[in-house]
């Protein structure tokens, strides 16, 4: 899987809930997902983009991203959920942090972009993330899926708290013509109405500085 050839602050391992694949990186903005039991490269997440190529001129200066940071979570009602902290550099940019969420698509059979948070902490270098599940709600409300929390915090003491929460846009099937409704018993229409389009949203919900 190419582990031992990793520097050591990239050497991170998570384990994949849904597969039990082990998580780490691989080449540069790419996570690859190894299995333990064969010791195979299965898949890889390309997190970040990055062109292999070089650059023609002597001097110039090759800038690699780095994924510094990732999670992963499932939750029942809610899916698979992963999180990424990576690090990017440019010429005219000095660092630039990017905090992205992604849930499984079972359609694509990986992992989605969902959300995106460019500098979460400002110009402030961010040291960790964690992710847990926010029952709560799902104890209040019966039958509203449990949303999802992620903790960040940064050199300078800031914590903010991240919430995921699932909504579902209800399909009306305008789109039909009218003598196809009236076709349609009312139990068939009530049931088509009930299916939408099912997306995740990211709010910040909570920010504080500790000492």
């Amino acid at each position: 899987c190419g582990v031992r050839s990793l520097p050591t602050t990239l050497l991170r391992v998570e384990v994949e809930p849904r597969t039990g694949y082990l998580l780490c990186n691989g080449f540069p903005g790419q996570l690859q997902a190894c299995d333990p039991s064969t010791g195979s490269f299965c898949c890889g997440y390309q997190i970040v983009q990055y062109t292999r190529i070089s650059k023609k001129e002597v001097f110039s200066k090759v800038f690699v991203p780095s994924i510094v940071q990732y999670k992963c979570l499932s939750v029942p009602g809610f899916g698979d959920t992963m999180v990424t902290l990576d690090v990017r550099k440019g010429e005219e940019v000095e660092s630039e942090t990017s905090l992205k969420f992604w849930v499984y698509s079972v359609v694509d059979a990986g992992y989605r972009l969902n959300a995106q948070m460019d500098s979460p902490h400002g110009q402030m270098r961010v040291l960790d993330v964690a992710l847990c599940a926010d029952r709560s709600e799902a104890r209040r409300t019966p039958g509203v899926a449990p949303s999802v929390m992620c903790a960040t915090c940064a050199v300078d003491g800031s914590v903010k708290l991240w919430r995921g929460t699932v909504h579902v846009s209800v399909n009306m099937s305008a789109a039909q013509p009218k003598k196809y409704h009236q076709r349609q018993s009312r139990q068939q229409q009530e049931q088509q109405q009930q299916v939408g389009h099912r997306h995740t949203k990211w709010t910040c919900v909570c920010s504080f500085t500790y000492r």
